[in-house]
Parts: structure tokens; C-alpha cells; sequence
């Protein structure tokens, strides 16, 4: 991935939190996705993908274990225990 940024997801439903985690993340040089629920976090990790997923786990409506297990397979953003990482 020489000469483009890492692509992390930031599923917040938290406006000023997420607004700050955008900030500091761009400002080490990361490209931010920004989604406020799981229908949108879905759409950002299958077009044209992410590297990174920072996931609000008491997100409204869909939780944030729920939208993990969903998008497992729409990404081939490395998981914990996955031997691509």
C-alpha cells in the first residue's frame, strides 16, 4: 500500500466524538470514513473498502458486535486472530 493512506472506518453515532476522531486520525495521516449507523458503516466497508474499523459498540438500533459480524464478510481488513494480518 506504498503512497496511500490507510482507510479507517470511524462507526460513531456520537456527532462530536466521532468529529474528533476524524480530526485526530487525519491529522496523523489517515483517510477517514465517517459513518453515524450500521447501514452506513456497511456501505463504507464494501465501497471501496477499508483498512481499519473503529466500531462504537452501544451503537442505536444495530449494536456494534452485530455490525462487526456483518461486515466481516463485505472486508479484507484483518481481525483479531486472522492469520492475513
Amino acid at each position: 500500500m506504498v503512497g496511500m493512506a490507510t482507510r479507517v472506518l470511524v462507526l460513531e453515532d456520537d456527532d462530536g466524538l466521532r468529529t474528533s476522531l476524524r480530526l485526530v486520525l487525519e491529522d496523523d495521516g489517515y483517510e477517514v470514513v465517517e459513518a453515524a449507523d450500521a447501514e452506513t458503516g456497511l456501505e463504507a466497508v464494501s465501497d471501496p473498502g477499508v483498512d481499519i474499523m473503529l466500531v462504537d459498540l452501544m451503537l442505536g438500533g444495530v449494536d456494534g458486535f452485530t455490525f462487526i459480524r456483518r461486515a466481516r464478510p463485505r472486508t479484507e481488513a484483518p481481525h483479531r486472530g486472522d492469520q492475513r494480518a
